[in-house]
């Protein structure tokens, strides 16, 4: 009666192991703008494609996404206390994603600058209590997954040498500001040298965000 239990509990770690390694290589990116107080564009970015949604209402639709830890959202909508349909949206959203440790990154395009929802985003995921762990990063395109640690770090700007991209954002999951981190902590900041080089190669403009746990 031993080995059919032995052998239950291994095919259980395995299981185990084998979500967890599933978790580590899958992460989205979400775009958001505000059309209007109650209809949003949003478009997600998943194995390397973006699919545009139809206009719709931004609660309902991001419920259904069940996003989470390692997902990421880059909005062109600015936060709004004043009171309105917008104001109920925003403070649903600021809930959400601390609550799901969802990173949401806002910016504001000029009049003359670029659609940033539609620059390449490469992104990466590391443990929401250490942001610094380039072994337990994972590394992604476009929610595409690149790889993990030190190799899908190298992978990410083997990628971005190959496409030459004229801008680009490099942004990071949600991490734990409770503790005694900065507001642009990186796995990869021991060998971001690497990276550097190849931005200054092709002259690519690196877009800086800082990540909003709830506003």
């Amino acid at each position: 009666m031993k080995f059919p239990l032995l052998s239950i509990c291994a095919a259980a770690m395995l299981g185990f192991s084998a979500m967890a390694v599933e978790e580590m290589s899958r992460a989205r990116v979400i775009r958001i703008s505000m059309e209007t107080n109650s209809l949003w564009q949003i478009r997600i970015s998943e194995n390397g494609k973006i699919n545009f949604l139809s206009k719709q209402n931004l609660t309902n639709r991001l419920s259904q996404l069940r996003l989470r830890h390692g997902d990421i959202i880059l909005s062109t909508a600015q936060p709004t206390r004043r009171a309105g349909a917008a104001l109920a949206t925003w403070d649903w959203l600021s809930h959400y994603c601390e609550s799901n440790m969802v990173a949401i990154y806002v910016c504001t395009p000029t009049e003359k600058g670029p659609d940033y929802l539609s620059l390449p985003i490469y992104h990466w995921t590391s443990p929401f209590d250490n942001p610094r762990a380039l072994s337990a990063a994972s590394f992604f395109y476009e929610g595409k997954f690149l790889g993990r640690g030190l190799t899908g770090y190298t992978n990410l700007v083997a990628d971005i040498d190959r496409n030459a991209p004229q801008k680009v954002f490099i942004l990071g999951s949600l991490y734990d500001l409770n503790r005694s981190f900065g507001p642009f902590e990186r796995p990869y900041e021991d060998q971001e040298k690497l990276l550097d080089a190849i931005l200054k190669k092709h002259g690519t403009e690196l877009l800086v965000l800082n990540p909003i746990p709830g506003f």
